[in-house]
C-alpha cells in the first residue's frame, strides 16, 4: 500500500494547453487521506500563473516546480510516478505521454487530440472537467489493478516505438505514391 502518491505532469508553461491548472483543481478535490506529491516539469510564462494556483489550492506544501530537466530525468521521474496526468485542452499525438507509459506509468488524460487513442476509456476525462479528472484520479489510487494498468500502459506505448512508426510511414508512403501514379 503505497503511503504517498506520486504525480506527474510534463509540458511546456508558455501556454495554457496542456491545462496543469485543469489537475491542480482536480487534486485539490481528491476524497483520500492519502499524501501525495506533484511534479511539474516545464517552464514558461505560465509559471507564475500556476504557482498562485498552487497557493489558492493549499497545494504549495506538495507541489515540486522541476523547471526544464534533462531527459533522462524526466524518464526517471516518469519511472517513480505513481500517476501521470496529461489534462492538455489541445494536443497532437503527446510524446510525454507515450514515454510515461512506456515507463510503465499508469496515466489519465483529457479527452483531445490523439490521447484517447492511447489510454483505456476508463482513464479518459472530459476535457476541462476537473470534478470527473477527481473521481478517475480516486479510482485509480484506491484500484488493486495498478500493475495490470502499467502493463497494459507499457503494451499499447509500445505500438508507438520509432521502428513501428517508421514502418507505418513507409507503408504510408507508398500507400500515396502508388495512388498518386495510379490517377495520372
Amino acid at each position: 500500500e503505497k503511503e504517498v502518491i506520486n504525480f506527474l505532469m510534463v509540458g511546456s508553461l508558455e501556454q495554457r494547453y496542456k491545462g496543469f491548472d485543469i489537475a491542480l483543481r482536480a487534486i485539490s478535490q481528491l476524497k483520500t487521506n492519502k499524501k501525495f506529491t506533484i511534479n511539474i516539469v516545464g517552464e514558461g510564462i505560465y509559471l507564475e500563473e500556476l504557482k498562485e494556483l498552487a497557493r489558492k489550492l493549499n497545494l504549495s506544501e506538495v507541489i515540486n516546480f522541476c523547471g526544464k530537466v534533462p531527459h533522462e530525468e524526466v524518464l526517471r521521474l516518469m519511472i517513480l510516478c505513481d500517476i501521470f496526468l496529461m489534462p492538455s485542452r489541445t494536443e497532437g499525438l503527446p510524446r510525454a505521454l507515450i514515454e510515461a507509459m512506456a515507463m510503465g506509468a499508469p496515466a489519465i488524460g483529457s479527452n483531445v487530440g490523439g490521447i484517447p487513442e492511447l489510454l483505456d476509456k476508463n482513464f479518459i476525462f472530459e476535457n476541462e472537467n476537473y470534478t470527473q479528472l477527481s473521481k478517475i484520479i480516486d479510482d485509480v489510487i484506491n484500484s488493486s489493478d495498478i500493475e495490470k494498468i502499467s502493463q497494459k500502459n507499457m503494451q499499447e506505448a509500445s505500438k508507438f516505438r520509432k521502428d513501428i512508426l517508421n514502418r507505418k510511414r513507409q507503408d504510408f508512403y507508398k500507400h500515396i505514391v502508388k495512388e498518386f501514379f495510379k490517377g495520372n
